[in-house]
């Protein structure tokens, strides 16, 4: 039982992170999808129009170019993004985030995904890389090694000059 949990552990940080990562992407997505509507339409879809504007043309409204994306997009959790016009949390025109893997709408807090904060690592901890403190930990040994061999060297060295 202990090796199933030493196994499941370490694939779910990583599948966990491939979510948050995901999620990340698609927010880029549409932030880029928003600036594209906004450069063809000179503005960026209202609260009523949300980001549906973004795939499907919004009722009386002319000159839309789009679709700026193939369909209505989810989050990791298959989940709808927050989207809120003017912004009311980040420093650009809008906000857009994921609700998280708790799927509650945090308001941006808690374990949401924004446009304003990214992701927030204290709810999606990254994983420990070993790399590193292995690199370390052989260059203090190797170090050990080396101050280890003078000693003895000099050492044997002063022995022979008394001697």
């Amino acid at each position: 039982m202990v090796s199933l949990a030493a196994f499941a552990g370490p694939r779910v940080a990583v599948a966990e992170s491939c979510s948050q990562n995901a999620t990340l992407a698609q927010i880029e997505n549409l932030e880029t999808a928003l600036e594209t509507f906004r450069n063809d339409m000179g503005r960026f879809p209202s609260m009523i129009e949300g980001l549906e504007a973004l795939s499907k043309p919004p009722p009386g409204l002319e000159g839309w170019r789009g679709p700026y994306l193939k369909a209505a997009v989810v989050d990791s959790w298959g989940q709808p993004f927050v989207y809120r016009l003017p912004s009311q949390y980040g420093s650009t025109a809008y906000d857009v985030y994921s609700k998280g893997r708790n799927v509650q709408d945090d308001h941006g807090e808690h374990d949401d995904i924004t446009n304003w904060s990214g992701v927030p690592r204290t709810f999606y901890p990254r994983p420990f890389r070993w790399a590193p403190v292995i690199v370390a930990v052989a260059a203090l040994v190797i170090a050990g090694g080396v101050a280890l061999g003078l000693a003895r060297g000099i050492g044997a060295l002063h022995r022979r000059l008394i001697a």
